[in-house]
Order: C-alpha cells, then sequence, then structure tokens
C-alpha cells in the first residue's frame, strides 16, 4: 500500500512579473520562473524536496528559480520525502508553458502583378525572416520548376556560362569601389540578421536593436530584396521555398508563380572585356582597360542589351559573315576614323556548349609597329539582321566601347642607379690581346647574351649585380629605400612580422618584385629633389656643356663692362682656380645722389623711381673701377693697386639658372623617362604595372 499523498502537498509558481496565476513564461534568462512549494505544517521541517523541473534537470533548493533555454511544454514534479528519504510523502505536479519571445517566422511578399520579360528582372521579392536567439542556421533554399532553362548552378562549369541561358534568384550587392550595384547569382539564401535585444522595464519586456547592461538577445531578424531572372520565355514557373534547420530541410509551403514574356525592347550592344557589364544595374568595373598594348590579343565580349540594359538572350549566335545575327566590328580613332592596321577574330567556336545567341566573343590586335601611344581608341560593332528564337526580326543594333589607349611595350621605364651598365662592352674593354679583337661572336652573341648590352633590360645579369653592388645599403639598411623583404627582416628581427604583413603575399615573379619595392618607395625618395644649385662655374673647359658651367657665361672686359645692379659678375682667380659670385648691388651703394638707404638690395632696388633708376643706370661702375670699399671678396698681393686686378682675375657674366636635374633618389633620372611632376603619374603607373604583368606573366610576346 503506496504511502504517496498527491494531495498532501502543493506548489506555486511565480513568473518574472511576480504573478502566480500563470503557468508559462518565456524561455529567457531574464524571464525565470520561481517554484514554491507548499507543505502542510504537520510534516514541520524534517523533510527533504527533489524538484524535477521536467527538462532532466533536477533542483534540492526549497524555493527554486529556473528558466527554461528552450520552448515547450514541461511537467514539473515536487517530491517530499521524508528526512531519511525512505518513503514519499508528497507527489504534486504541473504543466508549465514556454514560449519563443522572438517567434520563428519566415514569409515571403512580392508585387500583385508577377509578371517577368525574358532577361528583364521582376519586382523585388522580399524575403523576411524572425529567429529566435537559438537559431543557428538560417540557410534559405528555393527550387524553380516549370522553367524551360537550367538553374546557373547546374550548368556545366565554364567562366563564360553568365553567357549561357539560365534562371536564378539574385541578390543586389553594393559595390563602394565604383558606387554602383552588382546583380549576383544564389544558390541558396542567408539573410543578414539583426540581434534583437530585450529587457525588462517596470516588470515588462521591452525589444530594441542596441543592448544596454541589463539587455540580453533574444532572437534575430531580417529581411532583403531579391531577384528572379530567367533567359527563356516560359507561361509559368514556380519557386518553391524551403529552410534548413538542424541539417534538415523542411518545406515552408510557400510557393512563387509567374511567367516569362520575351523582350521586345532590343536597344543596343555592349562591348566589355568577358562580358560582365551587370544587367538592369551597369557596371564599368569590366569595361575594355585604358591601356592596352601593341601586339597582343585582347579579347572582347559583345551582347545584345534591352532599353533596361538587360541581356537578351533569345537569338542565334553572333556570326562575322552569313545571312542573319552578322556583327561588323570596327576600331575607331578618337577623329572617328576606322583605323587599318589591326585583325579581328572570332573565339566563339571556344563556347560550343553555350547554345544561347545575344553574344559575340573575340579578340583584336593592333599589329603596326608603334613608338608613341595611339590614344582615344574604341570598338564600334553593328549587328544585322537580328533573329529571336520566336521569330521577332530586328535590321540592326550598334553599340560603342569605352576609350582606351594603345602603348609600346616598355614605353614608360623606371631604372635605379646602376642599372644602365653595359656587361658586353665592360668585358669588350677588357680584351686587350689582338688575338681577342675580332671575337665579337663570343663577346657579343654569348658573354652579351648572358650578361646583358646596353638595351634596357634590368634583368640582365650585369645590371642585376652591378645595383646590388652600387645601391647595397639603400636596398639593405636605409628605412626609406629598402626593399620591401628587407622591411620584412627587420620586422622579424623585432618579433613583429605576422603584424606588418604576410610575407607570403611577396611571392611575385622578379619583375613584378621588383616594381613592388620600387613602388612602396615614397615619391620623393623616389625620384628624389631637383637641382637648385646655382654656382656651377666650372666648365671644364667644355664648350657648350648641359652639365658643366652651366652659370658662367661670355668673358667681359673689366675695362669696358659695367657694373649694373642686378646683372651679377662671376670672379675666376687665376692662380687658385677658384670662382666666386659677385653682388652687384653693393658698389652702386656709394653714390651720394640717391635719397634711398646708403645700401642697396635686390628689395630696395624694386622700390626705386623713374629718375632714380636712371640716376643709377647714368653712374654704373666699371670692373677695372673696383675697390676694396665695395665689399667684394677679391684679393691683390702686396704691392699690386686695383688697376692691376686683370692680372689676377678673369671676369664672367652670370647665367642665372638652375640645372633642374634630379638628385638624391634611388631612380637615374637620367635614363628613367617618367617625369614625376606630370599630373598623369598614376596612369603613367598602372601602365607601368600592366606592362610588367604582361611581360612576367608572358601573357604576350615582347
Amino acid at each position: 500500500m503506496s504511502n504517496i499523498n498527491s494531495a498532501y502537498a502543493d506548489f506555486s509558481v511565480v513568473d518574472y512579473t511576480g504573478s502566480s496565476t500563470s503557468l508559462s513564461s518565456y524561455n529567457l534568462s531574464i524571464t525565470p520562473l520561481s517554484f514554491i512549494p507548499i507543505i502542510p505544517d504537520e510534516l514541520g521541517t524534517n523533510t527533504n524536496i527533489v524538484w524535477d523541473l521536467g527538462d532532466t534537470n533536477k533542483s534540492t533548493e526549497l524555493n527554486t528559480s529556473y528558466y527554461y533555454k528552450q520552448p515547450g511544454l514541461y511537467t514539473v514534479r515536487l517530491f517530499i520525502y521524508d528526512i531519511y528519504n525512505q518513503a514519499i510523502l508528497a507527489d504534486v505536479s504541473k504543466n508549465i508553458l514556454i514560449k519563443d519571445y522572438i517567434e520563428d517566422t519566415f514569409n515571403v511578399s512580392y508585387s500583385t502583378e508577377f509578371l517577368l520579360s525574358s532577361c528583364v528582372l521582376s519586382n523585388s521579392i522580399r524575403i523576411n525572416q524572425s529567429l529566435p536567439y537559438y537559431y543557428t542556421n538560417s540557410t534559405i533554399n528555393y527550387r524553380v520548376s516549370g522553367a524551360n532553362s537550367s538553374n546557373y548552378f547546374e550548368m556545366d562549369r565554364n567562366k563564360y556560362n553568365h553567357l549561357g541561358r539560365y534562371n536564378a534568384l539574385l541578390s543586389k550587392d553594393y559595390i563602394p569601389s565604383s558606387n554602383t550595384y552588382e546583380l549576383v547569382e544564389l544558390k541558396s539564401i542567408n539573410l543578414p540578421l539583426t540581434a534583437l535585444y530585450v529587457h525588462l522595464e517596470n516588470n515588462t519586456l521591452v525589444t530594441s536593436l542596441t543592448s544596454n547592461s541589463s539587455s540580453i538577445i533574444a532572437g534575430f531578424s531580417g529581411a532583403q530584396d531579391f531577384y528572379y531572372r530567367d533567359d527563356i520565355p516560359v507561361s509559368r514557373f514556380d519557386i518553391n521555398f524551403s529552410r534548413q534547420y538542424n541539417n534538415i530541410v523542411n518545406s515552408t509551403n510557400i510557393t512563387l508563380s509567374g511567367r516569362v514574356d520575351e523582350s521586345t525592347s532590343i536597344n543596343k550592344l555592349s562591348i566589355t572585356s568577358n562580358g560582365l557589364d551587370g544587367d538592369s544595374e551597369p557596371l564599368s568595373s569590366f569595361n575594355i582597360h585604358s591601356t592596352k598594348f601593341v601586339n597582343t590579343q585582347i579579347p572582347f565580349v559583345i551582347k545584345l542589351k534591352d532599353a533596361n540594359n538587360n541581356t537578351i538572350k533569345n537569338t542565334n549566335p553572333f556570326i562575322l559573315s552569313g545571312a542573319n545575327n552578322i556583327i561588323n566590328i570596327s576600331l575607331i580613332g578618337n577623329d572617328s576614323v576606322k583605323l587599318s592596321s589591326y585583325t579581328i577574330k572570332s573565339l566563339q567556336s571556344t563556347l560550343t556548349s553555350l547554345s544561347s545567341g545575344g553574344y559575340f566573343r573575340g579578340y583584336f590586335e593592333y599589329t603596326d609597329t608603334i613608338t608613341q601611344p595611339i590614344t582615344g581608341l574604341s570598338l564600334s560593332a553593328r549587328a544585322t539582321g537580328i533573329v529571336t528564337t520566336l521569330g521577332s526580326n530586328i535590321s540592326s543594333i550598334t553599340g560603342v566601347s569605352t576609350k582606351f589607349d594603345i602603348v609600346p611595350f616598355n614605353y614608360y621605364n623606371l631604372y635605379k642607379k646602376g642599372e644602365d651598365f653595359d656587361g658586353e662592352a665592360n668585358y669588350k674593354s677588357l680584351r686587350f690581346q689582338e688575338s681577342l679583337l675580332d671575337k665579337d661572336k663570343f663577346f657579343g652573341d654569348f658573354l652579351g647574351s648572358i650578361f646583358g648590352g646596353a638595351a634596357p633590360d634590368t634583368e640582365a645579369l650585369s645590371k642585376k649585380i652591378n645595383e646590388r653592388i652600387l645601391n647595397f645599403i639603400d636596398n639593405t639598411s636605409n628605412i626609406d629605400t629598402a626593399e620591401i623583404v628587407r622591411l620584412l627582416s627587420f620586422s622579424t628581427m623585432l618579433d613583429n612580422a605576422n603584424t606588418i604583413f604576410d610575407q607570403n603575399l611577396l611571392d611575385f615573379p622578379n619583375k613584378i618584385q621588383r616594381l613592388v619595392s620600387l613602388l612602396s618607395i615614397k615619391r620623393s625618395k623616389l625620384f628624389g629633389f631637383k637641382n637648385q644649385f646655382a654656382e656651377n662655374f666650372n666648365n671644364l673647359n667644355i664648350i657648350n656643356s648641359d652639365t658643366y658651367g652651366l652659370n658662367l657665361g661670355a668673358q667681359v672686359d673689366p675695362y669696358t663692362y659695367p657694373v649694373i645692379p642686378g646683372n651679377h659678375i662671376v670672379a675666376y682667380e687665376k692662380f687658385s682656380n677658384q670662382y666666386t659670385l659677385l653682388n652687384t648691388y653693393q658698389p652702386l651703394a656709394l653714390s651720394t645722389t640717391l635719397s634711398t638707404a646708403s645700401i642697396l638690395t635686390e628689395e630696395s632696388i624694386d622700390i626705386l623711381t623713374e629718375s632714380e633708376l636712371e640716376i643709377l643706370s647714368e653712374s654704373a661702375y666699371n670692373i677695372i673701377d673696383y675697390n676694396e670699399s665695395w665689399g667684394w671678396p677679391l684679393i691683390l698681393p702686396s704691392g699690386f693697386t686695383q688697376s692691376d686686378i686683370p692680372l689676377f682675375y678673369d671676369f664672367y657674366e652670370y647665367n642665372n639658372i638652375y640645372a633642374n636635374n634630379y638628385i638624391g633618389g634611388v631612380l637615374d633620372m637620367n635614363i628613367t623617362d617618367v617625369e614625376p611632376t606630370q599630373q598623369s603619374l598614376e596612369s603613367i603607373y598602372n601602365t607601368i604595372i600592366l606592362d610588367t604583368l604582361y611581360q612576367s606573366l608572358s601573357l604576350t610576346p615582347r
């Protein structure tokens, strides 16, 4: 006979608001339930209590506070034992309902007229989803039935799949670099979810999108617009949505239906490098690049577009000749004149797996030998006799690409000091034996091909060795000019290698490695600065030199040459071979007829009146009139007078010009053909980088 008396005891349930009338709550840590036993007095305190909370957890606390992490219906049982735990005195149970505060919801909304045209995107499909905090998977799958085209992700893998006809669900992603949007095909949907926070205010739950010290995460919510595209007309299609939860796919029983009509607004041709020009939202990222090179195969793709910039694929393939869908392509100069030194080739045969039309893939090549860039070119295309798969005919559609330039290889160059070394000529200069003088094949064709000659090939062995020796300190130890790999070795030495840069990202081919190191140097250190020295007097007896004696003018007669303020004079001391610049403002200060200060300067000359300037010109001295009060640093031996000055000094006019050559930089500006003051320096860098990539990766013959 059992001694359990279910009615002998009871317990009350108090929720987070203090109410004892409700047997329900939320699965949140801030909304616990309190379980309080009601024990008859005659049992006294000599009892033991055990709570079975219904989720495998137990408690022996007299008054137990507990919250459930998952929603559901739980049976809570109170067991009262005697003090020896040998008999159950009472057993009481109650059902507790635990609810999600954030309900698990999913819905899809769309425009009333869900009507699609061929390749024209529908009005947006908005998918909304709210999830409790414990939901860890928000993947939404979709399946299209009734469509005539394959799903994009079920097609055979090909980098030109975007030219084929397919159906897909798309998202519109913002691209900050180009300030535009890109439509991206989706295999499944993952909504961007925002955390929802909840806290208590006066025993009331309040939800917000921001957290505070007393709030917790109660769930997540998100919504996003998507688009559906299909390239083949169809009278009816269905999109079925399902969700994945704990690796089990559950259908949402939500289906969208629509039809796809053929587009009748065929409008233009687009010309890009790979056919990625954007649907509905035009993209410029893959336009034909502004810099192309001579004798290089330059690929392009021409696509048929409608008035809304959507790709039309319901046509037969474009061909260069034939009866229908003929494409005519021309290379046009900046004066709208068709050029002739180029070839156009078709690459349609490489896409035989694609049965759709509406595109033409090919390449053009500028084959003329040029020494200067040809600027402002564009590809012009005209498609005639266009026939759609449904029988509609369009007579002619045109399109023009973006502008680009054709540049010769190695047109812009950056050469470091020491890279102008001629290894071939150096070896030839060492062949003193007469028997070697006629061995040009050995010294030229053999040694010259190994060590390099006068040609500007920075990879030639002799040039690299000479540059490494000459610039050893700058390349390895100077923090301002050291190569990138050397800078990283510094960081490794300081235990900062991984925090500075990933060294694995510097595994480049030699030419690209060299360019990365060069362009990582700050501009002022790379090019140096212009030489502003204006006292280059020694011409080394070289007449009309561009380097020596730039500031030394014609020799003057000291007896007749007038000293005029501002026309400085150069004195040459014959015995010491020293040149001295003489200030011509000083001697004219001896004139007592002027109202200005007693010592003239360049600034004070500027404020003289016309009459005072006339006095100056009339009172000009000759060099032979020199005396020590003029302040010129001319020294005569003792026993000689001022009239003997021509015996010790020659005098020359002063050319007040700067050499303006670059000094103090890493580059040898005598052979580097990039001028750092040009406004288009960035575009020149881009050309150099592209040229180096083409050569280093063997993308084109040199």
